[in-house]
């Protein structure tokens, strides 16, 4: 079983202003990292070390990565030259705070 990935909301508005054919090749890549967490090509990002950032052609995605919950989250979609745009305010525990209800386990309910 791989990792679980979860979309934060800037990623989604960033990934909607790309032209189709980079989005359909970021999603495909953002579904490789579910069995490769680190494919070839990644780095952690020396300005925000809690994230990693992948490139798909003239493209990053930049995510977090918990091994220990075994859980992505895709932060942004950027074209290179504006990836590293705010990424020192980037803030995993805002994120995380975003999408609670997504990673909260469902607890089993007694009948």
């Amino acid at each position: 079983m791989g990792y679980r990935v979860f979309v934060a909301p800037a990623f989604k508005h960033e990934l909607r202003k790309l032209d189709h054919q980079i989005q359909k090749r970021v999603i495909s890549a953002l579904k490789n990292l579910v069995d490769n967490p680190r494919p070839r090509g990644v780095e952690k990002l020396k300005e925000n070390p809690k994230f990693y950032r992948v490139p798909v052609g003239d493209y990053l995605i930049v995510y977090y990565l918990d091994d220990k919950k075994s859980i992505i989250i895709a932060c942004l979609a950027r074209h290179r030259k504006d990836a590293y745009r705010d990424i020192a305010n980037l803030s995993i525990s805002t994120i995380i705070e975003t999408l609670k209800p997504l990673l909260v386990k469902p607890s089993a309910t007694a009948s």
